[in-house]
Order: structure tokens, then sequence, then C-alpha cells
């Protein structure tokens, strides 16, 4: 139970960390960068209809995480899997289509890691608790490790550009 825990908690950490390390601040660089309609309209995309499904992720994956913590051994019912595995998928979705909002591309690496969290599942039925949250640990793992070593100039260069005040 306590390395469920731990996986768990480092799950969640790696949720945190996919919005909060970069979006945060990218998003408030390209709102800034517009105007009027065209931003009102972004700003209700990203922060609201986008937002709905990576919310949703989230509370797929703590519904399937107290499944998981409570049967660690036992095999995932068909709907707490769903949740362990889609939960993630669903959430790196939203940020596929993010990208998409924004920059009408769709990036790699978030949406290899969204595919292969949703092929997990019919895996999270069949294996016992605890190596089903493991495989989902390590493909978040996986992807922020690509992301901190592919993108590690430009998210410096993000981080380094100075915000000009909010108007």
């Amino acid at each position: 139970m306590i390395v469920a825990a731990v996986l768990g908690l480092a799950v969640v950490t790696l949720f945190w960390l996919a919005y909060f390390d970069f979006f945060q601040i990218r998003g408030l660089q390209i709102l800034t960068d517009r105007s009027g309609t065209e931003r009102a309209g972004l700003a209700r995309d990203l922060y609201t209809y986008l937002h709905l499904p990576m919310v949703t992720g989230v509370v797929l994956f703590a519904f399937a995480l107290k499944k998981t913590l409570a049967n660690v051994g036992d095999d995932l019912d068909t709907v707490p899997a769903f949740g362990l595995c889609g939960g993630p998928a669903l959430y790196l979705l939203a940020f596929v289509a993010l990208r998409f909002r924004v920059g009408r591309t769709l990036g790699g690496g978030r949406l290899v890691a969204a595919i292969a969290c949703a092929l997990l599942w019919p895996v999270a039925v069949v294996v016992p608790a605890l190596i089903a949250l493991t495989l989902v640990a390590a493909v978040w793992v996986a992807l922020h490790a690509y992301e901190i070593i592919w993108w590690r100039e430009a998210r410096a260069q993000t981080r380094a550009l100075r915000l000009p005040a909010a108007s």
C-alpha cells in the first residue's frame, strides 16, 4: 500500500508539473500578446472549455487511485481501471487540444503519452492494481523526462521573458 501511495503521489505531482511548470506562464504570455475579441475567445477556450476535460481527468484519476489503494493486490474492475488510465489520457489530450487551439500543431510527447495511457486500460483490468498504477506512473515519468530534455531551452526562454503589466 505504501508503494501505491508513493506512486499515486508521484503521478499527482506530475499532473501538477504538466500544468504549472510551463503552461501557466505560456498561457499568460499568449493572452498578453492578443487583444479584443481574439483574446476573449482564446481565454474562454483555454480556461473554460479546455480546462473541463483536465478537471475531469484529475477527478477520474483520483477516484481510481482511491480504489487502487484499497485493492493494491487485486485486479481493478473496469470502471476504476478506466479512471486510472483514462483520467491521465483525458488530461493530456486536453493539453493537445490547447496546443492545437493556440498554434494549430499537435505536439508529440503529450499526444503519445495520452495514447499510451489509453492503451493501458485493457492491461489495467488483468494485472494487479499496483502494476497498473506503476505502468501509468512510468508513462508520466517518461513524458516528463522527454519534455525536460527535449524542451529545456524553450522552457528556459519562456521563463526568462518578462511579462508586461496586465491591461
